[in-house]
């Protein structure tokens, strides 16, 4: 049976990678970035969210053929939200021993800051102190256009810790001395600094962080307070530390090859015609007649970057039309946590992308802290 004969001879040559070889491939295909809107003036910041319009009509159809099957197995992460020191992390509580101001999440567990501006992580089990945000100084002049856009968030801003939809990077801006801030990239799953870096902010200039990834950071550099777009105007080299402009075009296909947890955006008056790449974290949305509609600039078309299906919400049997709320979480590639604060307590509700019927899942207090954007 020589045919046998040389299938075993085929199978003693064939090696199975190394341990390191796969991790190293697990965790490359981690790491995705997230959007945060937060403006800074040399030494001084201030936060900020996208501008709020009307969105698409009810019963556009959806022209996108059935969505494909999602057949890689991804990370996945238990929803999260804080209510004065306590975190709730899943089904777990964790004791924070002072408010927590604002909190984002990594594969590994839950960054967070409190009220005296350190910035600590959770694993769920034991808290450790990481960094430090400092006080920024209020800027004025320049940016009162931008500050405005924070009327839209109901007494909340956006965060200063950036993360991925997936990873394990955090990104923060550190102004412990007001007049040399730094930003500070740290690796949650070693317990490492990656990067620390003087901010390169020209004289009457400003800047903040957008997001951060495997091997790259972004920043808003004097974006247009009116405009709609969400897109960075730099790019920070993890590896060299080198800070680059970076142009829509650039940034577009760098997003674009990380399509899992973003949406495509377009304002196609007809077909659609991608305009930018979001990670979704902080988008607007409201409830008209029992559906959950994408708010921004008319018109205004969403899928989900992974399918490419268009995005279909639907709230709740009977729930009320209100506005606005907001995306908040991925707990993965199929679902999204939309955070609505109206009325007299603040709910988190569960929903599948690109369609699918929403859940409330948390009814809590009207001053819980929930991820990537906002704290009161």
């Amino acid at each position: 049976m020589p045919e046998l004969d040389l299938l075993r001879t085929l199978g003693d040559q064939l090696a199975p990678p190394s341990l390191d070889s796969l991790r190293e491939t697990a965790r490359r295909r981690g790491r995705r970035a997230r959007i945060a809107s937060v403006g800074v003036s040399a030494a001084a910041v201030v936060a900020v969210t996208a501008t709020a319009v009307v969105l698409t009509p009810d019963d556009d159809p959806d022209p996108r053929p059935a969505e494909p099957s999602r057949v890689e197995e991804t990370s996945t992460r238990p929803l999260t939200y804080a209510d004065g020191s306590t975190i709730h992390y899943g089904d777990q509580t964790v004791d924070a021993g002072s408010p927590v101001s604002e909190l984002d999440l990594t594969d590994d567990g839950v960054a967070f800051r409190t009220e005296d501006d350190r910035i600590w992580f959770t694993d769920g089990t034991s808290i450790d102190e990481i960094g430090a945000r400092g006080e920024p100084v209020e800027p004025a002049g320049e940016l009162e256009a931008w500050a405005m856009r924070s009327d839209f968030t109901d007494g909340r801003s956006t965060g200063w810790i950036v993360s991925g939809n997936s990873g394990s990077n955090l990104m923060w801006f550190d102004f412990t001395d007001p007049g040399t801030p730094e930003v500070v990239v740290f690796d949650t799953s070693t317990d490492e600094e990656l990067l620390r870096a003087g901010i390169d902010i020209p004289s009457g200039s400003w800047t903040g962080p957008h997001s951060v990834t495997e091997d790259s950071a972004y920043f808003f550099r004097d974006p247009d307070p009116v405009a709609d777009d969400e897109m960075p105007q730099v790019r920070l080299d993890l590896t060299t530390g080198a800070q680059t402009r970076i142009s829509s075009e650039e940034y577009l296909a760098d997003a674009g090859s990380r399509p899992a947890r973003s949406f495509q955006i377009s304002h196609a008056e007809q077909g659609f015609e991608l305009y930018e790449i979001v990670e979704g974290a902080g988008r607007q949305f409201d409830v008209h007649h029992g559906r959950l509609r994408p708010m921004g600039m008319q018109p205004i078309e969403v899928r989900d970057g992974l399918t490419g299906g268009r995005l279909a919400l639907q709230a709740p049997n009977g729930y009320p039309d209100t506005n606005p709320i907001w995306l908040v979480q991925w707990l993965d590639d199929d679902s999204v946590v939309i955070f609505d604060p109206i009325g007299d307590q603040d709910q988190l509700l569960v929903c599948p992308v690109p369609r699918g019927a929403c859940e409330v899942a948390v009814t809590a207090s009207n001053s819980i802290v929930v991820p990537d954007a906002w704290w009161r």
